[in-house]
């Protein structure tokens, strides 16, 4: 005779299985819907100031993940419960089982298809792992951050840039260095430092204005960047090209 507290865990053991069965199926079912409506917000573009595109793409990555988590959770459950006559095989094969074939069957083939796209995500991050990988250049990021950075009298900070194309400070940053090959403040410096070369050749201007025209806190620190990357200082330069203009 079996001992009633044996009968008592089992039972209590099947109930938990039915609940967590069907619980992470209609999670599952959830997801997937949130999955797939953020995947057509992100295909048509739609953005707005608060809700950046790359936004609409990780939320949908992140949700893809957790939806063929719970999916796998409620196929195991399903098949440990035993309460129906389900397998394994029954969860991978279409139409294969007895028991409300169409059902299953098509839950069947929604798990294979997510688990198709899944290895095909995989595939495609592949090579963004290899070790000699080189990111490809970005013209377009390139220019509107240099309008952006150009245009207006008083230069733009990163924050400011990275607003005014919708997404964070962090990820512009990271975005430009993966497809420019080089870091975004280096690339405003060198912006400025150009301007400054401009104004140093073609106006009047002290190098104190230079300095502040070009968004450098001190003549110290401009006249060190300046030093670093064309190996003169400012006053030298502009006699250097006054000297050409002389010669020519």
């Amino acid at each position: 005779m079996i001992p009633t507290s044996t009968m008592v865990a089992s039972a209590s053991s099947a109930k938990a299985l039915w609940y967590l069965t069907r619980s992470t199926g209609l999670v599952a079912l959830v997801l997937l819907t949130a999955t797939v409506v953020i995947g057509v917000v992100a295909s048509v573009g739609w953005t707005t100031q608060r809700w950046p595109r790359f936004l609409s793409q990780d939320i949908h990555r992140n949700l893809s993940l957790f939806c063929v988590g719970f999916v796998a959770i409620h196929v195991v459950t399903t098949v440990s419960d035993g309460y129906v006559p389900i397998g394994f095989a029954d969860a991978f094969i279409p139409f294969r089982t007895a028991y409300r074939p169409l059902y299953v069957g098509l839950g069947a083939l929604t798990f294979d298809l997510l688990l198709a796209v899944l290895l095909q995500r995989i595939r495609q991050a592949e090579p963004i792992l290899r070790k000699h990988y080189k990111p490809p250049t970005s013209p377009g990021l390139i220019m509107q951050v240099n309008q952006l950075a150009q245009n207006k009298d008083d230069p733009l900070s990163v924050k400011e840039i990275a607003r005014s194309l919708g997404i964070s400070s962090s990820h512009l940053r990271a975005r430009f260095r993966a497809s420019c090959g080089v870091s975004l403040g280096r690339h405003l410096r060198r912006l400025r430092l150009e301007k400054a070369c401009g104004l140093l050749r073609l106006s009047q201007r002290r190098v104190t204005e230079v300095a502040e025209l070009c968004n450098f806190t001190s003549i110290y620190s401009f006249s060190r960047a300046f030093h670093t990357a064309y190996g003169v200082s400012p006053m030298a330069y502009r006699h250097g090209d006054r000297a050409r203009k002389t010669v020519d």
